[in-house]
């Protein structure tokens, strides 16, 4: 082989060579291009969540903030004479809110007391509120009495009835009754002879006496708590009378209220508020 030809020979392998060479040059370039947009994608998403982060990071206070808790709400029917006690709890720094009212115009007795056992609140009325703090929590009580101070006539009938009564013969009803109640009565000739009547007690003192007459209606109000009897004599030589009678016990009694305590509790609690 010539010179000639030994240099195209040589020209064709270096060129194949070197086109090769670009080739191989361009794959590389692309990896690495390829390689630095993905860097450059990783740290753009990893700047954005970065941002989004910090503008999801919320803005956080502390306040203080008061509730209500009702710790008591009932009623009751009390009788005159009656009571009724109930126990409430509290925490530390709390103001407790009581309100007391009374149906029917009956007055009520109310003691309230602290933990600690001392009277922190002591009235009589129909409706009654009062708020106190406490510096220490525990249970408390509410006493409420009603002493019957207002009372209503009650009416029981004794006896009632007609009979006849021989001359010189007497009825002797007797009834045990309390200083205060009154005997209403009311005794009616219904043929013969009248009546007489005397009230005495259980010493024998005379307390009422009415004269012979066809009707006899009056009451008596005891002075103390006794036996008491009601004589109806006729005092007739011969003649019968017959006579109708009504005898009704009226006593005072204490009117009964319907009472409603409420107790309410404020308190104030720390709350996380975020914007």
């Amino acid at each position: 082989m010539d010179r000639r030809e030994l240099m195209t020979a040589i020209g064709s392998m270096c060129g194949t060579a070197t086109i090769a060479g670009c080739i191989g040059g361009n794959e590389t370039n692309e990896q690495d291009i390829k390689e630095s947009n993905n860097t450059e994608n990783s740290n753009s998403t990893s700047n954005e969540k970065s941002s989004l982060n910090d503008e999801e990071v919320e803005n956080c206070r502390t306040e203080v903030e008061s509730h209500n808790e009702y710790l008591v709400d009932q009623s009751r029917k009390l009788d005159g004479g009656a009571d009724w006690t109930e126990k409430y709890r509290y925490e530390n720094n709390d103001t407790v809110h009581f309100d007391i009212s009374t149906s029917v115009g009956q007055d009520v007795a109310v003691e309230i007391d602290s933990p600690q056992g001392q009277t922190v609140y002591s009235e009589t009325g129909l409706s009654l509120a009062t708020t106190h703090q406490f510096s220490s929590g525990g249970e408390g009580e509410v006493r409420i009495a009603n002493f019957g101070e207002k009372t209503e006539e009650e009416t029981k009938e004794v006896w009632e009835n007609r009979v006849s009564v021989s001359a010189g013969n007497q009825l002797d009803p007797w009834i045990e009754i309390e200083e205060g109640d009154r005997i209403d009565y009311y005794i009616r000739m219904v043929d013969g002879a009248r009546p007489n009547l005397r009230i005495e007690d259980s010493s024998g003192n005379i307390h009422r006496k009415h004269a012979v007459s066809e009707i006899i209606d009056d009451e008596f109000i005891a002075p103390k708590d006794d036996r008491y009897y009601f004589f109806m004599e006729n005092t007739a030589t011969f003649t019968a009378g017959v006579w109708d009678y009504t005898f009704e016990h009226v006593e005072e009694v204490p009117i009964p209220t319907t009472v409603e305590l409420i107790v309410e509790r404020e308190y104030e609690e720390e709350v996380e508020i975020c914007d």
